[in-house]
């Protein structure tokens, strides 16, 4: 009876352990996997379901990947990004302007820019000057939705205002379907970020009939961000550092080049 007793208590301990080692196992399997958010932004960072999921998203997955992490990325609104990062949920924001997430690290050189531009119709005589009013006037205007794009309104349109000057204004439910409310007249120009509308009329084989006017107003540059939640700050701080020393490594070995070629960029017009 003690020894049945005595084996029954050995069985016991020996589940207790193995469910612990479990775990434990569980736990270090978690902390190998990365997860990326931001909302969408292509080409910076696009649809996960992609071929095309974006080139930070690539860069992210050619930098982790050989060090055995896995890149959990998902696209998600700017609400719950911010929300699920300063909770400490997710590991990096993708495209964040130095103003956002002050709780955070950031990588030292920007990973993009926002800049300002209009999409228009090839041929169309309209240009932009600095005097928004007058380069407005008589304008069907459409924009693309974006957290970015109520600062470009308040930029554009605020100082047009003020003159007595009202300008019609339809926001699209993506990029996609503004170009087309372009291409088939029912705007006159799109607004939106300069490399997003090139990579929508590149994806869409609008190049022939759209074309892309910049505006003078300053790009915003965009970042990496690294949560500083509580119990996150020494893993960011790694995570960072292996971002850092990985990225060049792909500038030594082509890589980057590589991965920016793919969506129609060189370095010099996404990184300093």
């Amino acid at each position: 009876m003690v020894r049945h007793l005595l084996l029954v208590i050995c069985l016991i301990f020996s589940r207790l352990v193995l469910a612990a080692s479990l775990e434990g196992a569980r736990f270090e399997t978690d902390q190998m996997v990365i997860s990326l958010r931001a909302d969408p932004s292509c080409p910076m960072s696009c649809d996960p379901s992609s071929p095309f999921p974006g080139y930070v998203i690539e860069m992210a997955r050619a930098i982790y990947e050989p060090q055995g992490f896995q890149i959990d990325y998902q696209s998600t609104s700017w609400e719950r990004l911010s929300r699920d990062f300063e909770s400490g949920q997710i590991d990096i924001a993708v495209g964040v302007a130095s103003s956002e997430l002050s709780e955070s690290l950031k990588t030292p050189a920007p990973i993009g820019w926002f800049s300002p531009a209009f999409a228009k119709l090839r041929g169309s005589a309209w240009h932009w000057t600095n005097d928004p009013s007058a380069a407005l006037q008589g304008q069907e205007i459409g924009a693309v939705p974006g957290r970015h794009v109520p600062f470009l309104l308040r930029t554009i349109f605020d100082p047009a205002s003020r003159t007595g000057a009202v300008f019609p204004l339809r926001m699209a439910d993506s990029l996609s379907s503004g170009l087309r409310m372009l291409q088939q007249h029912r705007i006159t120009l799109l607004l939106g970020d300069q490399r997003a509308l090139d990579w929508g009329i590149r994806m869409a084989g609008g190049g022939p009939t759209l074309e892309i006017v910049p505006l003078s107003e300053p790009p915003i540059p965009l970042f990496l961000a690294f949560t500083l939640a509580p119990l996150r700050q020494e893993r960011s701080h790694i995570l960072l550092g292996l971002w850092t020393d990985g990225l060049a490594h792909l500038r030594t070995t082509g890589e980057l080049s590589r991965i920016l070629a793919r969506y129609g960029l060189q370095e010099s017009q996404v990184m300093p």
